[in-house]
């Protein structure tokens, strides 16, 4: 998979660098020619105002021409001439004054060019070297100057160095240029990977690369954009479930409610000895509980709260918690005590048989629901404690004698040896389970109970003592709702 990667940035330098070093060229050779154009320009300018010049002084001389002048006029100006007489008609060698030897070609095309009297400048072949020269009538003569092209100073240098300045500057442009692109080209490439790990449902947050740039604000979108598609994800996969729970509960509740509905009648009107009235009692409000846990099954999807007008004091729930699961705990040789708090407060059960709550029914199932998944908890022998009492907000650390909002709070405790650690951060989630045969409905339910009482259901797990046997530590829940107005 890394094999492509090392392609893809030798593709984007060269989509960055050869357009640039194109261009870096092409203005170097234009340079170059118009550097060229220029100096060629000037130098014929220089050259015929210096042989003009010198054709003028030469013409307004008092000295004849001969040829031991021109050689020493040679000597002093690097200028070669030539004196021809006015006609050209059957030239010899012998009638020529000269500064340089000249072939019988030279004298042929010198004989033949008609054009040597006229005074414009003019480039000619003498001698095998390119000349530039210019006529002056000089008596009855015709004197030529001539400017050699190895004296001039319009040589390819006004053409190279301009060109050799633009090789230099493109491979300097070019190294550049390669150093940025590889840089760019590594975080869109960082890019292009956190892209296909989101593309592949991976919305981990990687770390931010390179400088408070585009590109770096690039990322922060697609790290937002993650992030976005994750909570969406989580809301969509929270919204099926709460769907799946909706049918679940819509399906089971006509059943159930019709066999629970014939249990109760059942016992309702079978005769029984004065000594199984208690039990039948608690088999009766066993199964009210149970028809009312189905109700408010049925209200997992509903936004409105469970109607449930069900009123008892605090110490009357309680109790009757203590009372469902008490035969349960017996049969299975488990220990468990219930005490309110503050302990030692000659007055604590006196107010907490004056409380009156009017959810009782959704509490005692709640509470019930705990109190049964402690006792499954632990092993023969083992320990669950329910304890009450009354705190301040939902903040259960906050003082009992803080000015906060009341709220009442029931904890539900086990020494056994805890849920498993990949179930711990989604206890309270629907479907959420260890039990073989659970459905992992009723924590979430009693979640959702308490959030409808103005409270909160949290657990924790503390160290081992106070534990039977020493070693395990205890499995704590605790139910808060908010206190409202007591009524005597």
């Amino acid at each position: 998979m890394s094999e492509p990667v090392p392609a893809r940035n030798y593709s984007l330098l060269r989509q960055f660098l050869v357009p640039i070093l194109i261009c870096v060229l092409a203005t170097g050779f234009l340079v170059a020619s118009v550097s060229k154009w220029a100096s060629d320009r000037a130098s014929l300018q220089s050259s015929r105002d210096r042989l003009l010049s010198t054709g003028r002084l030469l013409s307004a001389a008092p000295f004849p021409l001969t040829p031991s002048v021109l050689t020493q006029l040679h000597e002093l100006t690097s200028l070669d001439f030539v004196l021809l007489p006015t006609s050209r008609s059957g030239l010899r060698s012998e009638q020529i004054a000269s500064t340089f030897d000249l072939s019988d070609s030279d004298v042929f095309l010198l004989g033949k060019n008609s054009g040597l009297a006229g005074s414009e400048l003019q480039t000619i072949q003498l001698a095998g070297e390119s000349m530039r020269s210019l006529a002056f009538q000089n008596g009855e003569n015709i004197l030529l100057i001539l400017e050699r092209a190895s004296i001039r100073g319009d040589r390819w240098q006004s053409f190279l160095l301009p060109l050799v300045t633009g090789l230099l500057s493109s491979i300097a442009i070019g190294v550049v240029a390669a150093w940025i692109a590889a840089k760019f080209a590594s975080r869109i490439d960082h890019l292009k990977t956190e892209v296909n790990a989101i593309a592949k449902g991976d919305f981990s947050q990687r770390p931010l690369v390179g400088p408070a740039d585009d590109i770096r604000s690039l990322q922060m979108a697609i790290q937002e954009m993650s992030a976005q598609l994750d909570a969406s994800q989580k809301q969509i996969a929270h919204n099926e479930r709460a769907r799946l729970i909706h049918l679940l509960a819509s399906g089971l509740a006509h059943e159930l409610r019709n066999h629970l509905t014939g249990a109760k009648l059942a016992l309702q009107t079978c005769n029984v000895v004065p000594g199984d009235a208690e039990a039948i009692a608690i088999a009766v409000r066993q199964l009210d509980l149970a028809e009312g846990q189905i109700r408010r099954l049925l209200a997992v999807r509903s936004d409105q709260p469970t109607s449930l007008t069900s009123s008892q004091s605090v110490k009357s729930i309680t109790q009757s918690v203590v009372e469902l699961v008490k035969p349960i705990a017996i049969h299975r040789q488990i220990q468990l005590d219930v005490f309110s708090s503050p302990l030692g407060d000659p007055n604590t059960d006196a107010i907490f048989e004056k409380t009156i709550l009017s959810d009782a029914d959704a509490i005692v199932g709640v509470l019930v629901n705990l109190a049964m998944n402690a006792i499954e908890a632990v092993e023969s022998n083992g320990k669950v404690e329910i304890a009450y009492s009354v705190c301040a907000s939902s903040d259960l650390s906050v003082e009992p004698e803080s000015d906060l909002p009341k709220m009442l709070m029931w904890t539900v405790r086990d020494n056994g040896p805890g849920p498993r650690e990949d179930i711990q951060d989604s206890m309270f989630d629907p479907f959420v389970t260890t039990k073989t045969e659970g459905v992992g409905l009723g924590l979430s339910m009693c979640k959702r109970v308490a959030a409808t009482l103005g409270g909160h259901l949290r657990w924790k797990r503390t160290k081992g003592e106070g534990s039977t046997d020493g070693s395990r530590g205890w499995t704590v829940f605790e139910f808060s709702i908010k206190l409202t107005e007591s009524k005597s």
